[in-house]
């Protein structure tokens, strides 16, 4: 008799743990605030993330390792606002990760992520992003509201806009390390901060460098990711019945 509990590609028992996480741990609350006063804004912490999903994880048989990664750093020589010369690294890395549960079964997963830094930290943040939505998106774990592009109609958005124009507003200069917690949100798909950016700040020549290639890599890793899993909607994952030796 055909045991239905036991699926035929052989990992029912990863499948298994994998759901009884998404069960456990399905919402996260965004417990940092990036920024300062009126401008910051909500997201939720690598070590929130880790500590939750982790602890699941772990009650459930699953554990992740890390087994390859791809890094391609990019520096940006720009003029700030005074006059100086400032350095920005900006590193993008592919990381692969491998999910194994205690009965010897697992599945490969690809991570993505970026960072931004002046000195030589792109690479940990960028490898930190990777981690934290990797987890996220593998256990479809919700971490606030998410606006929706198809919501409201664009009739609508414009007749809501109101423009004053008799008054300018006095906007703080955007410091080096408020564009590059900017850049990194819009890469992690918050795209509405690129205009949130320019709202509330003043932002220089070198600083609006950044944000637009920040956009413009998010808008092709977006469109590449789309294609993938519309061609190879299961080229990522791989499974086998043991791990090898």
């Amino acid at each position: 008799m055909e045991n239905k509990d036991t699926l035929p590609n052989g990992y029912g028992e990863i499948v298994k743990a994998v759901n009884a996480v998404m069960t456990e741990v399905s919402f996260i609350e965004k417990d940092k605030t990036i920024g300062e006063g009126k401008n910051s804004y909500k997201g939720v912490s690598d070590e929130g993330v880790k500590k939750l999903i982790g602890a699941a994880m772990a009650k459930h048989g699953l554990a992740i390792f890390q087994v390859g990664i791809k890094a391609t750093p990019n520096i940006h020589r720009f003029t700030d606002n005074n006059g100086y010369q400032k350095t920005s690294v900006f590193t993008e890395v592919v990381t692969k990760y491998r999910l194994c549960h205690i009965s010897g079964e697992y599945v490969d997963l690809e991570g993505y992520g970026h960072g931004v830094d002046s000195q030589d930290k792109s690479a940990g943040k960028a490898t930190t992003y990777a981690l934290k939505y990797l987890l996220l998106y593998t256990f479809l774990v919700s971490t606030g509201k998410i606006d929706d592009a198809d919501a409201v109609h664009s009739d609508e958005i414009t007749k809501s806009v109101t423009v004053k124009v008799d008054k300018a507003p006095t906007k703080p200069n955007a410091t080096k390390e408020i564009v590059e917690n900017y850049c990194a949100a819009i890469l992690n798909g918050e795209i509405g901060m690129y205009e949130e950016v320019f709202e509330k700040y003043v932002v220089g020549t070198g600083g609006k460098k950044l944000l637009d290639e920040a956009k413009a890599k998010y808008k092709q890793l977006s469109g590449e990711l789309s294609w993938a899993i519309s061609n190879y909607p299961t080229s990522n994952y791989k499974t086998r019945n043991t791990i090898p030796v």
